[in-house]
């Protein structure tokens, strides 16, 4: 099958994420959570549920700032199928189909104690920094259910970025629901950590 090559409209557009403004941002958070964010570090939220009646609230979340524009940031994330090479848990991600800015893409994961193949539909959004999915139920796959994505915010009139994961994984593993909320969450901090390294490495002054 040929490369499927994404339009430089939904890579490199020339805005991203710049619709709202740094108060409101800022008003998501807590002052000792918007502190700790400028200090560097990686907020995590969520993971609450832990069983199948539950699923709805087995959500997770990461936030931190990252030090270059919105439209750095974008680039590196819609750069799919390198992401293997900077997101941990990514081992191979092919783009299989592309439909105005919905992108199909074929996932493979692995998690401590669990390897996953889904195909998951994305929905980029370039001016509104969002990127989200579902699970593409009619694809084979060995997940019960995903979803999930990110959000990409201009902080400093668009020289920093506020980046935020948010997914919620059902397995469909026999495995206690609080075991799957940890295998989860324990990954989100690398996940947020690769996006990035993997930014400044592309865009670190020469």
């Amino acid at each position: 099958m040929a490369r499927i090559a994404l339009p430089e409209s939904l890579t490199a557009p020339p805005k991203v994420g710049r619709a709202l403004d740094q108060e409101t941002i800022r008003g998501w958070y807590t002052p000792p959570q918007w502190a700790a964010l400028e200090r560097g570090e990686i907020l995590i939220a969520g993971g609450e549920g832990e069983d199948t009646a539950t699923l709805h609230r087995r959500r997770h979340r990461a936030t931190a700032i990252i030090a270059h524009t919105p439209e750095q940031v974008w680039l590196a994330l819609t750069d799919f199928e390198s992401r293997p090479r900077f997101l941990p848990g990514a081992k191979e991600i092919r783009i299989v189909r592309l439909e105005g800015n919905k992108v199909w893409l074929d996932e493979r994961v692995r998690l401590p104690l669990l390897s996953i193949h889904y195909r998951v539909i994305n929905t980029l959004e370039p001016e509104l920094g969002s990127m989200s999915w579902i699970l593409d139920k009619s694809a084979p796959h060995d997940i019960a259910d995903t979803d999930g994505g990110w959000l990409v915010s201009a902080l400093d009139g668009g020289s920093r970025t506020l980046v935020t994961y948010r997914v919620r994984v059902d397995t469909g593993q026999p495995l206690p629901g609080f075991l799957e909320n940890l295998l989860v969450k324990r990954s989100l901090p690398d996940l947020i950590a690769g996006l990035r390294h993997e930014v400044e490495r592309r865009f670190a002054p020469r």
